[in-house]
């Protein structure tokens, strides 16, 4: 069938709109609840507990791939914009009918049932770049591109700092913007799908024979081999889990101990976080310019330039705090040094995200899509106790330390094993 390469461009373009207008959305409510916290109406532990859910249920997508692949990724989209749309017209009547008194419980229910609905649309952003990765692969590096940057931008510099900032208007006004957002979006997506809808390949896989209710409970928990964990080199997920795990460790934490080194640390602390994430924001422009005559095996010397430059940033940052004394110059070195470390992973991520989708078939970017998300949550999750148990918010050198050696690992791995990719597919 031929295709009309402006028409496949205006459908992802669309589908794109749609995603940053519904993260928009979405990120107005995560302020807002951040802010209510503030001003005491959830309490403190929420944000932890919160954190922890959705954690958890990311570390569930292998499982709920397996429910979203066997669907168009057009339709999914459009359901769960829907669905956000239908639960928060419920919530806001709720909001303007009851007492004020039951407004905490309310939103906590709110955000509890929509909290699953980011990782569907995640994957289902995943199965549809995939499809679309099959008539042309370049398209699928440009739509990481903007969605890496847009998402970035609009969570750090709008979608948040709103949220919170109305948060004292009233939930009630957030939600009804909420509402406009993902209907908006859902109208996008439908515009997309009319433009053009990429053919959504189901290879059909060997039937297991039944096994009663426990090998049904374990077919659904572990749709996918575990043996596929270690599948497509860089692209295996646990290569995503280790390139997950060192982060963590270190992320805020050591952010919180350069906060408390000076005064004004509340203050120290949100232009160190806005620095960071502007930074992480822009890296996808440097990476998909490199990527642009670097695909399938050819990429490879680049990923792992990515993990090297993350083991000089993590080893400067411990040199500089073990070498100078407190002041300007080594808060000024650690963040940079931190932000070259943090930036080279976010570009690993975004590379490894992209080359899964253009390099790989539909049946094995089905089977790798579920476990990558999932082991990359469960690096996260990981790495943030293991920072936390290190103590590294009073003193980050021990926790820099294991995460340059962990990295250094990682990379030794990757030599010593000649750890490749896969070759790219002619489209």
């Amino acid at each position: 069938m031929i295709t009309r390469p402006a028409l496949v461009r205006r459908a992802q373009y669309l589908m794109i709109a749609g995603l940053l207008t519904s993260f928009i959305g979405s990120e107005l409510i995560e302020g807002a609840a951040t802010g209510l916290v503030a001003l005491g109406v959830l309490p403190v532990i929420w944000v932890p507990l919160y954190a922890t859910l959705t954690d958890l249920q990311d570390s569930f997508a292998a499982t709920v791939a397996r429910l979203v692949e066997k669907r168009d990724p057009g339709r999914v989209l459009m359901a769960c914009e829907g669905t956000d749309v239908v639960i928060s017209l419920f919530t806001l009547a709720l909001v303007l009918t009851l007492d004020e008194n039951y407004l905490a419980p309310v939103l906590i229910c709110y955000l509890l049932l929509v909290s699953i609905l980011p990782l569907i649309v995640d994957l289902a952003e995943e199965f549809y770049l995939n499809d679309i990765g099959q008539v042309d692969a370049q398209l699928v590096l440009r739509a990481n591109t903007i969605m890496s940057v847009g998402t970035g931008v609009a969570g750090l510099m709008l979608g948040r700092p709103l949220g919170a900032l109305f948060s004292a208007t009233g939930i009630a006004f957030i939600l009804a913007l909420n509402i406009a957002f993902s209907a908006l979006a859902m109208f996008l997506r439908w515009r997309s799908t009319v433009a053009f809808r990429p053919e959504h390949v189901l290879e059909e896989e060997e039937e297991e024979p039944a096994g009663g209710l426990w090998s049904g409970v374990k077919r659904f928990l572990l749709p996918h081999s575990p043996r596929r964990i270690l599948s497509f080199g860089f692209l295996s997920p646990l290569f995503s889990f280790f390139v997950a795990l060192a982060p963590a460790m270190v992320a805020t934490y050591v952010l919180l101990w350069l906060a408390g080194e000076g005064e004004r640390p509340a203050l120290r602390l949100g232009g160190m976080l806005f620095v960071m994430g502007a930074a992480k924001a822009l890296t996808p422009l440097l990476v998909s310019r490199l990527m642009r005559n670097r695909q399938g095996t050819a990429a490879g010397p680049m990923l792992l330039l990515f993990l090297f430059v993350m083991l000089a940033g993590y080893a400067s940052a411990l040199a500089a705090i073990a070498l100078l004394p407190a002041g300007n110059l080594r808060l000024f070195l650690v963040l940079a040094a931190l932000i070259v470390a943090g930036s080279a992973a976010s570009g690993e991520r975004f590379a490894v995200s992209a080359l899964r989708q253009s390099c790989l078939s539909q049946a094995d970017f089905r089977t790798v899509v579920g476990w990558s998300y999932s082991l990359t949550s469960l690096g996260g999750i990981a790495g943030a106790w293991l920072g936390y148990t290190l103590q590294t918010a009073s003193d980050p050198r021990l926790t820099l330390l294991c995460a340059s050696l962990t990295v250094a690992a990682l990379a030794g791995w990757v030599i010593a094993r000649r750890v490749s990719l896969p070759e790219a597919r002619a489209n």
